[in-house]
């Protein structure tokens, strides 16, 4: 099914599709196509009909510059880091959401970053970090971000107040 859907005017839309799929259509949902077939993908941010960028599991970051005929992957890494969330405002400037888990499988901690590259995913740099342990009983969540221009952007916080009996 469609996780997440990214559209620029009334022509060019790309989704991200389990498992793992990036469909895209250029005329206005009358066709679609599928580009790309690279692992979980968990969101998709078009920025005009030729660059969307992509991101997902195992740290991954795609992105293309040509519509959607072939994708780079720009970033791959580790199998308990994932990028969640991410937003581009041009080819060359985009921030995501990075989470990493550590701890037991059952009590997980996690540490979310909010991630900005400026030359186009070459490299990326730490604009905020937030460690969140979970037994301490609340889970803060950041993400989705969403940029509107290059000096603005919002970031979804969330908390949830754990109150089981394993605390």
């Amino acid at each position: 099914g469609v996780t997440r859907i990214s559209g620029v005017g009334m022509q060019h839309v790309w989704a991200s599709c389990s498992p793992g799929l990036i469909r895209a259509t250029h005329d206005g949902g009358r066709t679609w196509r599928t580009e790309c077939a690279l692992g979980e993908v968990s969101d998709i941010s078009a920025v005009n009909g030729n660059v969307a960028w992509a991101v997902g599991s195992e740290e991954r970051v795609l992105k293309t510059v040509n519509g959607g005929s072939t994708w780079q992957q720009l970033h791959s890494g580790g199998s308990c880091t994932n990028f969640t969330s991410v937003s581009a405002v041009d080819e060359s400037r985009a921030w995501a959401i990075l989470t990493s888990s550590s701890g037991n499988a059952f009590y997980p901690d996690f540490t979310h970053r909010v991630m900005q590259t400026v030359d186009g995913g070459t490299n990326w740099s730490v604009l905020m970090q937030e460690f969140c342990p979970r037994l301490i009983g609340t889970n803060r969540a950041l993400g989705p971000v969403e940029f509107v221009n290059p000096t603005t952007g919002y970031l979804l916080v969330s908390e949830e107040v754990r109150t089981d009996s394993a605390i």
